[in-house]
């Protein structure tokens, strides 16, 4: 059963989903777990609103990357700077926002605080590649925790959305997203993706109240 999601592609990706190359450095392991754990407290905390932080990550995504075309790079990391209202910056566990983050630092010649965030782009980038399922198949899905992800996870393969689509497969919920990388041919290709079931059913509960 696939079901096609128009509406959701725009919610959950904002931005017109331009590729972004970054160089194959080796992540820090150490952040790379520390990232893995602050994901999994977010699940189990049932107070904490991941969808809520989800959506302010595009949101502030969105917003900076529109300064950044203005050149506002200070104005750009502000902007970012709000979602410290859900964990310090260093903690959010956002491939994007990391990069950005770094990008805007350099360009304003505090390569030291760049260099900082750049490692945890890094290490966000090993969790997206190699730590949370390899998303080939139907049966090992990326185990995401956050919509957001999706963009993450699509920007770190330099990827363009084509397609994202629901389907069912074994009693779960699952999402196909249809995506082209144009350094490597541009031909389409396929991943799946799980929202950890406890997020899903927090979701879900919002939903209907």
């Amino acid at each position: 059963m696939i079901k096609k999601m128009t509406g959701l592609v725009a919610l959950w990706f904002g931005l017109s989903l331009c590729s972004f190359a970054y160089a194959n450095t080796k992540a820090d392991e150490t952040l790379v777990n520390a990232f893995l754990e602050i994901r999994q407290s977010l699940v189990q905390d049932e107070k904490f609103n991941v969808h809520e932080l989800s959506k302010s990550i595009r949101e502030a995504v969105e917003a900076a990357a529109a300064l950044e075309k203005k050149g506002h790079y200070r104005d750009a990391l502000s902007t970012l700077s709000k979602l410290e209202k859900y964990k310090p910056l260093t903690e959010i566990p956002s491939f994007d926002v990391h990069a950005l983050a770094s990008r805007y630092y350099a360009k304003l010649g505090d390569q030291k605080t760049a260099d900082f965030h750049q490692i945890r782009a890094d290490a966000m980038r090993e969790l997206f590649m190699n730590r949370i399922g390899d998303g080939q198949s139907l049966d090992t899905p990326i185990r995401i925790i956050m919509s957001s992800e999706l963009s993450d996870w699509l920007k770190v393969q330099g990827g363009n959305l084509i397609e994202l689509r629901s389907k069912i497969h074994k009693g779960k919920s699952l999402h196909a997203l249809t995506y082209s990388i144009p350094a490597g041919g541009d031909q389409p290709r396929t991943a799946y993706f799980e929202m950890d079931p406890r997020v899903r059913a927090r979701l879900l509960r919002q939903i209907d109240r």
